[in-house]
């Protein structure tokens, strides 16, 4: 029993860890929440493998700009970088730029 309840909490402890932390990173798990469909994400999600799809990632670029500024967001980055956590951070990265 005492088992059990020890591996349950070692789970909830690996989920928390998941969770977006930084501002950027949770507000970018609101909008990817909303152009997928979905109703979580972690920080080590993928934008492609939740459903992600080239016609969401222009609705993501758009929703970026309306979030965190012009230009914080290339196609490319949106592209390359499809995890929540290394999106944001090259999000933290542009918004330090400029």
């Amino acid at each position: 029993m005492s088992n059990n309840i020890s591996n349950q909490n070692i789970q909830a402890r690996n989920l928390s860890s998941l969770e977006p932390k930084t501002p950027t990173e949770k507000e970018l798990a609101r909008i990817w929440s909303e152009i997928l469909g979905i109703s979580s994400v972690a920080a080590n999600s993928d934008f492609f493998d939740l459903g992600g799809n080239s016609l969401s990632v222009i609705k993501l670029l758009a929703r970026a700009e309306e979030a965190f500024g012009e230009d914080v967001l290339s196609p490319d980055t949106a592209l390359e970088k499809g995890q929540l956590a290394e999106m944001a951070a090259a999000i933290d990265s542009n918004l330090r730029l400029k």
